[in-house]
């Protein structure tokens, strides 16, 4: 099968697995897959939206779909991630403390963290008038297809995960790594290390932007 490396160091795993429970029942007495390779991952740089970009979609969605406009800009200015937007709630937002927590069971690690407001992010959601249950109160289809619109009529191609990773980006480039990992949520600074250090140089402006 044609797997990718980290599916196929996966798989190689949980075969291992196996065949160390067939020799510890006397089944076999060798792991075949012993003789076999681990592939190295190959790691590659993230795509992120322009600071240009950024705001030429929030000011569209401000304009055309303002029921978006809080979880675009905790996407775009925190960093969040989709899951967790979808469930987290405005009672998670202290605008005044400028803090979010996002909590161990809206968190995808299931670690509880605290995200900190900056000053753009606090632009747009200090003037949302709704402010109770969901930050997100409708389906993942409708959120898709709003998604689409905005994308298209923007004429930006829409990035996966891309909001997340920008933000990861232009925070990285004004910040310390150890801050990012904090606000991102990773248990440890190699993920910010590998993928985003290199793209976060000489992004000191566009990110001031």
């Amino acid at each position: 099968k044609n797997f990718k490396p980290t599916s196929r160091n996966n798989y190689r795993r949980y075969i291992s697995i196996f065949f160390n429970w067939c020799i510890n029942n006397g089944y076999v007495t060798s792991n075949p897959i012993k003789k076999t390779r681990k592939i190295r991952r190959q790691f590659h740089t993230p795509l992120i939206y322009s600071s240009d970009q950024t705001k030429h979609i929030m000011s569209m969605v401000e304009r055309n779909y303002p029921q978006l406009t809080a979880y675009m800009s905790l996407a775009f200015f925190a960093g969040i991630r989709p899951q967790e937007l979808m469930r987290l709630e405005w009672k998670d937002i202290d605008l005044s403390q400028k803090e979010i927590l996002v909590t161990a069971s809206n968190s995808k690690t299931g670690l509880a963290r605290i995200v900190h407001i900056s000053d753009n992010l606090y632009y747009w959601l200090k003037n949302i008038e709704k402010r109770d249950g969901k930050i997100f109160c409708f389906s993942e289809s409708s959120l898709k297809r709003w998604r689409q619109r905005i994308f298209k009529i923007c004429q930006i191609e829409s990035i996966q995960d891309g909001a997340r990773h920008s933000y990861a980006t232009y925070h990285l480039a004004l910040h310390t790594i150890s801050e990012t990992t904090q606000e991102m949520g990773h248990s440890n600074t190699k993920t910010l290390f590998r993928h985003y250090r290199g793209i976060a140089r000489n992004r000191n402006q566009e990110a001031k932007s």
